[in-house]
């Protein structure tokens, strides 16, 4: 007998909004870029108790109640940004509306509705206050700008409910329309990196969970320390940008040998899919430090330079788009 209630990729959907207060639910009608892979992991930790004059346990008792969620896209706006940075101001009367995204030491709290629907039932888990954890953008020469993020929720409610994937009409930007920059400390940007080849950015909210003794659920995920980091890949050259990258790494921009003294650098990541109205997103770092240089050479390949860095703070962050405020 055929099962017809078996669900697939097609029936899930994952929608998400700001709660007006910490684990409070309430509305999610967001989506939040062309979902690729969604995870809800719910953990149980239990103690088990045995006792001397049995074999078996006596008990198994549970101790803690934990969420997650781990989810994969291809980049589509900036409201991973907003919800992994703090907060947002937008601008424009019309479309291309622009989000200036900053940071704060509280980060929004969310409630997400992951569902998988059939057209009469469906298997609904809402998850009630969660936090972005880590957010990670990479992209590669010939790919597209990817996602993925990981999330910490207070609890799952679960019903039968039923629900559809909102899916945006932006277009993805691509390798071609990616512009990288690097610059003095706390300035903008304005010497091109030529021959980039890809590049991740990383951004780690370390939130740390509070739980009460006498309860199995968080109270709640608190923002602790942010950190950037990411890694630049560069075809290798002769050129300009390659010797510029290598004497950054060894300590200034005229350094030939490893040096004590330390150029604090600026570095932008652009991105545009290259219509008009434009849809981009510009992130400047202040506070870069590039922490070495790894070369490597495979023959009938371009040789890649790749550069990991940390950064200190967040310069700026901008997206344009075609989303409103209200709707944002």
């Amino acid at each position: 007998m055929v099962d017809n209630t078996a669900f697939t990729g097609k029936h899930g959907s994952l929608l998400v909004g700001v709660e007006t207060s910490y684990a409070t639910g309430g509305t999610a009608d967001r989506d939040i870029g062309l979902m690729i892979s969604i995870s809800v992991e719910e953990t149980s930790e239990f103690v088990e108790c045995p006792s001397v004059g049995a074999r078996n346990n006596q008990a198994n008792v549970r101790t803690a109640y934990n969420v997650k969620l781990s989810i994969e896209g291809t980049y589509q706006h900036s409201r991973l940004l907003y919800y992994a940075l703090g907060a947002v101001s937008t601008t424009g009367g019309s479309d291309p509306y622009t989000h200036t995204i900053t940071e704060a030491d509280v980060i929004p709290s969310l409630k997400v509705q992951y569902c998988k629907s059939n057209a009469a039932t469906g298997n609904q888990r809402l998850i009630i206050g969660a936090r972005l954890n880590t957010l990670a953008l990479s992209v590669d020469n010939g790919s597209v700008l990817k996602f993925t993020a990981d999330f910490i929720g207070q609890k799952v409610t679960f019903s039968d409910s039923t629900a559809s994937q909102t899916i945006d009409d932006i277009l993805p930007p691509g390798n071609p329309q990616v512009d990288v920059q690097l610059g003095a400390d706390d300035s903008e940007p304005t010497v091109t990196v030529t021959a980039v080849q890809g590049f991740d950015l990383n951004i780690d909210n370390g939130l740390i969970v509070s739980k009460p003794i006498n309860s199995v659920t968080i109270t709640e995920a608190i923002a602790g320390n942010r950190r950037y980091s990411g890694t630049l890949r560069v075809a290798e050259s002769a050129g300009a940008t390659t010797v510029e990258l290598i004497k950054r790494v060894l300590g200034t921009s005229s350094s030939t040998t490893p040096d004590k003294a330390q150029t604090r650098n600026a570095l932008e990541l652009y991105w545009t899919n290259g219509l008009t109205p434009v849809d981009s997103i510009k992130i400047v770092l202040y506070g870069v430090s590039f922490g070495g240089a790894t070369a490597k050479s495979v023959p009938g390949e371009l040789d890649i330079l790749e550069i990991p860095f940390v950064a200190e703070s967040l310069g700026s962050c901008s997206g344009v788009d075609d989303i409103a405020d209200a709707s944002f």
